[in-house]
């Protein structure tokens, strides 16, 4: 951070820069800091007569008065219609419990799906294995956890059957009919985003990690390579997160979530999954 002291109503200003260890935050953000100041005029940072110059320069060039704010480094601005988008997409996500999985090992197994039909949800073939672990599943729609801490859900609803799947070795999907149409919003597949740009682009993934209420990641998760059929992200994930949905910031679906490997997430490109099951999928 840097801390400016000014008072309009005198005829003098003072510049005091201030910097504190883990104020300015990571080094690519402090270094277009300093190079915004350079481009203002302030050249030593720490010289307090460096910053008046720069400020009485500013001054006399700005016939409107003095600039209060500028924008750092790129635009870094959300419109509020964004936020408005995350709150519908989000009602499609839904928390996937698999009871009786397994006798002698865990006996239910959470996972993340999300509606790509009125009546249809996608998750990862590893979460909904087959018809018998799909007749033990049932899947809750806005579960959530308010400003308080205290959890809801907005309905529940049964798997009616398994529609289509891959193993877990090759597109790790499987889609299922609920039984009954959840009155919720929902992804079409039809519409998704371009294949993402390694090293530049970023993604967003609603999940619920650890079989909890539903979250969001939107920051640090960058992507770092996209080859066939796969697509790797620094977002994270947890267990329970399998089968969430991955978004461009443009709220277009891009990928299928499905594991961690080497360090990095990874999901299957959405492409792939459109290919693979494009008979039942709307």
């Amino acid at each position: 951070m840097i801390v400016i002291k000014s008072c309009i109503e005198s005829p003098s200003f003072e510049w005091r820069p201030a910097f504190e260890d883990g104020e300015i935050g990571s080094p690519t953000r402090a270094a277009r800091i300093v190079r915004s100041l350079g481009e203002i005029g302030i050249r030593d940072l720490r010289s307090p007569a460096s910053w008046a110059e720069a400020f009485e320069g500013r001054l006399q060039q700005d016939e409107g008065g003095l600039e209060l704010c500028s924008q750092i480094g790129p635009a870094n601005y959300r419109p509020f219609s964004f936020f408005n988008t995350m709150h519908r997409v989000s009602s499609a996500v839904g928390r996937v419990w698999v009871r009786n999985r397994d006798q002698g090992e865990k006996k239910r197994c959470y996972g993340t799906g999300f509606l790509i039909g009125p009546d249809l949800l996608i998750t990862n073939n590893h979460v909904i294995r087959d018809t018998k672990d799909a007749s033990h599943t049932t899947v809750w729609f806005g579960y959530q956890a308010d400003e308080h801490g205290r959890e809801r859900h907005c309905g529940a609803y049964a798997c009616q059957e398994l529609l289509k799947c891959s193993p877990e070795g090759k597109l790790d999907y499987s889609i299922v009919r609920l039984n009954g149409e959840p009155d919720f919003h929902y992804i079409s597949l039809r519409r998704h985003g371009p294949k993402p740009t390694p090293n530049k682009d970023s993604v967003i993934i609603i999940q619920h990690p650890n079989g909890g209420p539903l979250k969001i990641v939107m920051e640090d998760s960058l992507v770092r390579s996209a080859w066939k059929p796969y697509i790797q992200y620094e977002a994270d994930t947890e267990n329970g997160s399998s089968g969430a949905p991955v978004f461009d910031f443009a709220w277009r679906i891009v990928a299928l979530h499905h594991r961690s490997v080497m360090g990095k997430n990874q999901g299957i490109d959405i492409r792939y999954i459109l290919d693979d099951a494009s008979e039942v999928i709307p």
